[in-house]
């Protein structure tokens, strides 16, 4: 399984952490695999970031959503520029998964 998420570029640092300790700790204590990719700079000013692992039915939790879990207080943190606890988070999906999610005929 493979999920991707937006992230506010000021607030990236804390979630990678310092030389990478945050994802390092996220990975070890799940399972899953983090990478942080860069989206056009002079476009969005956010980061990409992808969870992905390698699922195991008979487990009861998966990996990837608990990584998710884990990193998303650093996620969804306050922006400083905008001092507000609101934040705008996206989390992206292939088209060919979206019906998952909608339904048929978005119901």
């Amino acid at each position: 399984m493979s999920i991707r998420i937006l992230c506010a570029s000021e607030l990236i640092g804390s979630v990678i952490g310092k030389s990478g300790a945050n994802v390092r700790r996220v990975e070890e204590q799940t399972g899953a695999r983090i990478k942080v990719q860069e989206i056009d700079k002079d476009a969005s000013g956010e980061r990409l970031i992808i969870v992905s692992s390698n699922e195991i039915p008979t487990e009861p939790i998966s990996p990837t959503i608990e990584a998710l879990i884990l990193l998303h207080d650093k996620v969804s943190a306050p922006s400083e520029k905008h001092h507000s606890s609101t934040t705008v988070q996206g989390l992206l999906y292939h088209q060919t998964k979206l019906v998952v999610f909608l339904g048929k005929v978005g119901r």
